[in-house]
This record gives structure tokens, C-alpha cells and sequence, in this order.
């Protein structure tokens, strides 16, 4: 296994589960779960294990009990990748996705077409599955650090690692490129330019 490729995501609704693995199937990505897991904390206590069959129901009910739900997985049957959502302290909705670089050809330090088309295939999902008005921020970078904040600006300058932002609204960014992207603001780190 190599580095992970993480993808944060801050929303103010739930996005379903259900969903992301729809649109995961029309870009014919289709995902096998090892092991889900519900914790209290990130200090691992009340850890249980949940069943693989994980539904909507079941992570709203354990969202609404303030757990942090752990799904690891494989994309196309050999991608080790993995999710992570909670609903944060600052009342957001917070996404963590991982993707083994290595089995998905892709070397953040070296940008080429293929990791553009998947940056690119990044900003589509958040356009597919979050409406800009619920989107707060979204991070993509290598082995990321993100803190989490009630404010955006804190989000940015206290995370690391981060080769891409994704927004809804304009912001100023230092080292960072601009570009439009529908409605949503993009964001790349000045030594990498993605956007089409």
C-alpha cells in the first residue's frame, strides 16, 4: 500500500450513503465493504463493529447518537480505500475519504492526465451530490492534516497537504489558483493547475 489521496468534505446536510455508491456505480467504480465500525471518539472508545450491509438508516441512527462511523473498503476489488462520517461539534457534516494511490496510478507530486481527469471527476461528484448552498468546503491532497472549524478561513490555513480546494463561494487563497467550475470555485495549489 502506498500514500492515501484524502478527500475532506464539510456539508451542512447529510449527504445518503445510498447516493454516493449510485454515483459511484455510474462512473462504473463499484465498492466492496470489509469492515464498518462505530466509534465515540478518535481515541477508539466504544468501538463496535456494524454490519457490512450499511444502509442510510443505519448511519443516520448512529450520526444522531453523535458516533463516528469507520467503512473501509475496496473500490473495483482491489482500490483499498475507506470513509469516515460524523457530524462535527460545529454542527457540520464531515466526510473523510481515502484512495491508495498506488492502485489507482496516480502521483500527486507529478501531475499528469490521468490525475487530472481525476481531480476533475472530484469536483463532479461534489456538483452531483452536494447542492452549493449545503456545501461549506471540500480538500483533496495527499496524507492530509484538516483540522476542523466552525470557519472556513481557520479550515484552510490550519490543514496541510492540501493540493486542491473546492467552494462555493470566491475567496481569496494565497498559493493557490482560481478557477470556475460551474457554480463552485476551484482552487489548486500554484505549483499544480488541474482545471480544464
Amino acid at each position: 500500500m502506498g500514500a492515501n489521496v484524502e478527500i475532506t468534505v464539510y456539508t451542512r446536510k447529510n449527504i445518503s450513503f445510498s447516493r454516493i455508491i449510485d454515483f459511484l456505480s455510474s462512473e462504473e467504480i463499484s465498492l466492496t465493504i470489509g469492515n464498518v465500525e462505530t466509534i465515540k471518539d478518535w481515541e477508539f472508545t466504544g468501538c463496535r463493529k456494524l454490519s457490512v450491509e450499511i444502509s442510510d438508516t443505519i448511519i443516520n441512527q448512529e450520526l444522531n447518537c453523535n458516533n463516528i462511523i469507520l467503512i473501509y473498503a475496496f473500490a473495483n476489488k482491489n482500490i483499498n480505500c475507506g470513509v469516515q462520517i460524523e457530524y462535527n461539534k460545529y454542527g457540520f457534516y464531515e466526510y473523510g475519504f481515502y484512495l491508495d494511490t498506488n492502485s489507482i496510478g496516480i502521483d500527486l507530486c507529478y501531475i499528469n492526465k490521468h490525475s487530472q481527469v481525476f481531480y476533475n471527476k472530484i469536483a463532479d461528484a461534489i456538483k452531483e451530490l452536494i447542492e452549493p448552498k449545503d456545501l461549506i468546503i471540500c480538500g483533496i491532497g495527499e496524507e492530509t492534516l484538516v483540522e476542523s472549524h466552525d470557519d472556513v478561513n481557520m479550515i484552510i490555513e490550519k490543514s496541510s497537504f492540501m493540493e486542491r480546494w473546492i467552494l462555493p463561494n470566491k475567496i481569496k487563497i494565497n498559493n493557490y489558483i482560481e478557477s470556475k467550475y460551474g457554480e463552485l470555485y476551484i482552487y489548486d495549489k500554484k505549483d499544480i493547475s488541474v482545471v480544464d
